[in-house]
């Protein structure tokens, strides 16, 4: 089985002193904060989970998964296997996404356990971690 879904859309970086890959938008740093803004107030719509859908009382939430991809395998007496850590965040109605993404990463726990905190694994941590944010435009 091939998985043919594509990351579609318009990817936005704030300008700053790295180059910016072309097929993403430089914008100035005074739009970050309006776009941050807008992707933590998805609309209703947006928010609703996919399967209350049809209920009368749908639910209406933010969902988001912590993830800890090995970016370098263990080599015996050498090195210890090292991870990144990388935060989703998306409305309700993109759960699908995180699904998505978490059968390839996996799942790395709940972000508010010690255990889950990159940080204070640092044998195994590369000290780099991300944040993605899902925010289609309303």
């Amino acid at each position: 089985m091939h998985d043919k879904r594509t990351t579609k859309g318009t990817f936005h970086i704030v300008e700053g002193p790295l180059p910016v890959p072309l097929d993403k938008q430089e914008v100035p740093k005074v739009v970050f904060p309006h776009f941050l803004h807008a992707a933590f107030n998805p609309s209703d719509e947006l928010n609703t989970l996919p399967f209350t859908s049809n209920q009368e009382d749908k639910a209406k939430t933010m969902v988001s998964m912590l993830l800890r991809p090995m970016v370098c395998p263990e080599v015996k007496g050498i090195i210890s296997k090292k991870s990144l850590e990388v935060r989703f965040f998306a409305p309700g109605s993109l759960v699908s996404n995180l699904d998505f993404v978490e059968s390839i990463f996996g799942n790395a726990g709940n972000p508010n356990l010690a255990q889950n905190d990159a940080g204070l694994d640092t044998e195994h941590w590369t000290g780099h971690t991300g944040c993605i944010i899902l925010a289609p435009l309303n």
